[in-house]
């Protein structure tokens, strides 16, 4: 049996929703590609942000596909700036911390990650922080 392709970032996005939405309080909105509350920087277009977590949480979530640049995606959250254009796309009061999820294929060295670990399939993934498994999620 041949090996299936990595995931599009589409099929991470189904997962992570249904992972998050399984364990937040019922009264927790999670709203998918949320562009409603960023703000419009004059192009009359708005960017979409992931997942937002409303409620009493707040949250913007961010995923990546086999690495992308964590840099530019930080920057999206942070304070307005004049040196970079990529700088504050998801900036707004309405999120009070973010988070930027990536998901890889290989190990990849960083600290103070967590990591989702596939087996060679993408059947299932093992969810590891600092190499203690935290717990394993099987998709159907």
């Amino acid at each position: 049996a041949t090996k299936p392709a990595f995931p599009k970032e589409g099929a991470f996005q189904q997962m992570f929703f249904g992972g998050l939405t399984s364990f937040l309080p019922a009264k927790t909105e999670v709203v998918a590609e949320m562009p409603a509350i960023l703000p419009d920087r004059g192009d009359r277009k708005r960017e979409e942000l992931d997942f937002y977590v409303n409620s009493f949480y707040y949250y913007g979530i961010e995923l990546m596909r086999e690495g992308g640049s964590f840099k530019d995606h930080k920057e999206r959250f942070l304070v307005p700036s004049k040196d970079s254009l990529n700088r504050s796309k998801y900036f707004t009061p309405l999120i009070k911390e973010f988070i930027i999820v990536d998901f890889r294929r290989h190990e990849f060295k960083a600290a103070n990650k967590d990591e989702f670990k596939f087996d060679e399939h993408y059947s299932s993934c093992v969810l590891e922080r600092a190499g203690k498994k935290l717990g394993k999620v099987e998709f159907v």
